[in-house]
């Protein structure tokens, strides 16, 4: 028996045997496989599950949809529940997947479900006592329910933990201010922004609780400090001029 026939002799006795080949066997340039060649494809094998960040990402975009002005308060909620059960689906592919977890307690608390939103903010808190996003998170979950007792520390161990964090400056210096401590307050905004921005900020504030004489006074202090501050000019004569309602205050 030549070469020849020794390996196509061997291979029929490979197919008999039930062996089973993923690419072409090639003699003498031949690079077509035989006709009763079993080949393997990609897809016969088993699905991957998704990965836990592409499941987040479809439940963040859900999430912004919900929050635009052009929906009605049915289509508002409904987004919001698919986003809800996006980062749940998320989590059951990996429960200890931060962005999901976040996401979850996020959602919960715009939907005003705040004691589930509490509740996944404790729980991911006493696994990850460090993580200064989520006192952050957990704060602003206080703070949306006017629980200033329970936001401030939350927003000062945020800023304990990142010290260089100027949206958790403003936003701790903005819920001193609504507790009355103002001069820690200005402190804090002034790091963050600069002194004439803070009495502009802290002007706003007071505006917003309703005390115009503390907010005339600040707007003052900010322009003897930057005559050029367009904003608080503007303001102050607004408030010498015309009756005021109060400001609404975004945080």
């Amino acid at each position: 028996m030549d070469c020849r026939n020794s390996v196509l002799a061997a291979f029929t006795l490979a197919l008999g045997a039930g062996c089973v080949t993923t690419q072409p066997i090639t003699q003498g340039g031949a690079s077509d496989p035989p006709a009763n060649a079993i080949v393997q494809k990609a897809s016969d094998g088993p699905k991957r599950p998704p990965l836990p960040g592409t499941v987040v990402a479809m439940a963040v975009i859900k999430e912004r949809e919900a929050g635009n002005p052009a929906n009605d308060a049915a289509q508002q909620i409904k987004l919001y529940d698919e986003a809800r059960q996006y980062f749940q689906e998320a989590l059951k592919i990996d429960p200890k997947y931060r962005d999901a977890v976040q996401g979850l307690a996020r959602v919960y608390g715009l939907m005003a479900d705040y004691p589930h939103a509490l509740q996944i903010y404790r729980t991911a808190l006493a696994k990850t006592p460090k993580d200064h996003g989520l006192w952050f998170d957990l704060g602003m979950c206080y703070s949306h329910q006017k629980d200033l007792v329970q936001a401030l520390p939350c927003f000062q161990k945020a800023l304990e933990l990142d010290p260089e964090n100027r949206r958790y400056m403003k936003q701790l210096g903005f819920t001193l201010a609504r507790a009355g401590q103002t001069d820690q307050s200005l402190a804090l905004l002034t790091k963050a922004v600069g002194t004439a921005m803070a009495h502009y900020n802290l002007a706003r504030m007071m505006d917003h609780m309703g005390q115009p004489d503390q907010c005339r006074n600040h707007l003052q202090l900010a322009l003897q400090i930057n005559p050029n501050l367009d904003q608080a000019r503007e303001m102050l004569d607004s408030l010498q001029t015309t009756p005021r309602a109060t400001i609404q205050f975004a945080e």
